[in-house]
């Protein structure tokens, strides 16, 4: 898998963020551990929850729509919606 956290993904086309998310689908749906399981996105859900609780400065950010979403359902207020 390359390297794509390094990229700046606000100067990149839509064609290329399309096309790099086809590219991690198909990692995850296709990578499978010494017994032959596949990953599947609950399990690289919760190994990139993990990256990103162990390294609080890496650079990550999610749709609005899925902060939203998250925010909604853990009933969590921000200072912009309070």
């Amino acid at each position: 898998m390359k390297l794509y956290w390094k990229l700046d993904w606000t100067k990149e086309k839509e064609e290329s963020k399309a096309q790099v998310a086809f590219e991690l689908l198909r990692y995850i749906e296709d990578t499978t551990n010494t017994k032959g399981q596949k990953m599947g996105k609950g399990l690289f859900a919760q190994k990139l929850a993990y990256l990103l609780s162990k390294n609080p400065d890496l650079p990550f950010t999610v749709p609005k729509y899925i902060e939203d979403a998250i925010l909604w359902v853990t009933n969590i207020k921000t200072k912009t919606n309070d």
